[in-house]
């Protein structure tokens, strides 16, 4: 009795395993062609891009080998046009005296950094921090001046 209920849960993980697998490979068939190409012509070295889509937005999401083998996530419209990219970052790599004025401002050191790049604007950090055990969410300049950011446009 006992190896045949193992054999039956082997079984049903197997199967669900498989069938996610066919989902995302089945949801990166669809993305539009004139995102793909997009994103090929931004992303040249991109290799191995998972595909999903969120709020009308498709993003890729794959390693940067040329940029220290960070994390990144592109994001387009339906029509192919580049909204942003995320990019996972160190918190050694910040402009000079970023990190003082984040710990003075929001009086704590346990943060999270990610860049968001944006085309034809400036770019911002998006930074995570820890207080009082909640995160709170905010964004910022290069300087570590707080701005307003919607990740939806």
């Amino acid at each position: 009795m006992y190896k045949t209920f193992i054999s039956i849960v082997l079984i049903l993980s197997g199967t669900i395993l498989f069938a996610q697998n066919r989902q995302r490979n089945r949801n990166q068939n669809q993305t539009p062609q004139s995102v793909q190409d997009a994103f090929r012509r931004d992303h040249p070295n991109a290799s191995n891009a998972n595909w999903s889509r969120n709020n009308n937005q498709w993003h890729a999401t794959y390693k940067d080998n040329s940029n220290n083998n960070r994390n990144v996530e592109a994001y387009y419209d339906s029509r192919g046009r580049h909204q942003y990219n995320r990019i996972e970052w160190d918190r050694n790599n910040l402009p000079k005296d970023y990190d003082n004025r984040i710990r003075t401002k929001y009086h704590t050191t346990n943060y999270r950094v990610t860049r968001i790049e944006r085309p034809n604007n400036p770019s911002l950090f998006e930074l995570i921090l820890s207080i009082g055990g909640r995160n709170r969410t905010v964004y910022t300049d290069e300087r570590g001046n707080e701005v307003r950011f919607n990740l939806g446009r």
